[in-house]
């Protein structure tokens, strides 16, 4: 390389070394206030068909224990009715665990069977229907399928990572259509 555009090169660099951290520096304090969630994102929550408070009504409620941990099972009514529509698809199982669970890869299933096993299950059945992935403490939200309506069963928590079922609880009592 040349003499002269090594020095060119040499305070090309030397003053990117200053400027860039300057200017990403001045694009975070600059940046506009933007609330994560208002009351005007309501309305985007309704079309993705999230549900709120305000509308879902609990049909049914119930604390269980799964393996050594309190989890908060709901049965609610979405009240999303429209014309055409099953009962069973405005309910949802809402699935709150007190804190996460030690297992891996924890699934939910509806199992349509008469009484909840003292032994439980391995593998699941094929009659199994899975319901969703319970991740971390957060809540989760199931679709009701019609035979837990209709017919006697039981959940079952099952950790595909492992391998193992963790519990299996009935479903929460309560004023169910």
């Amino acid at each position: 390389m040349i003499l002269s555009q090594r020095k060119v090169h040499f305070w090309v660099w030397m003053s990117l070394t200053g400027l860039l951290p300057t200017v990403f520096l001045a694009g975070l304090i600059g940046r506009p206030e933007i609330p994560i969630v208002d009351k005007t994102s309501d309305e985007l929550f309704a079309v993705a068909d999230f549900f709120t408070r305000d509308t879902a009504a609990l049909l049914a409620s119930e604390t269980v224990n799964v393996n050594g941990i309190d989890v908060q099972l709901a049965i609610m009514d979405l009240g999303l009715s429209s014309f055409g529509e099953s009962v069973s698809d405005n309910l949802a199982l809402t699935v709150t665990p007190s804190q996460p669970l030690s297992f891996s890869n924890t699934l939910v299933y509806w199992v349509p069977e008469e009484t909840v096993p003292e032994i439980l299950p391995e593998p699941v059945g094929v009659d199994a229907v899975l319901l969703g992935q319970l991740s971390g403490h957060s809540r989760r939200q199931f679709s009701v399928v019609p035979d837990m309506l209709s017919s006697p069963g039981y959940l079952l928590f099952y950790s595909h990572g492992q391998g193992v079922a963790i519990a299996a609880t009935s479903l929460p009592t309560g004023e169910l259509p």
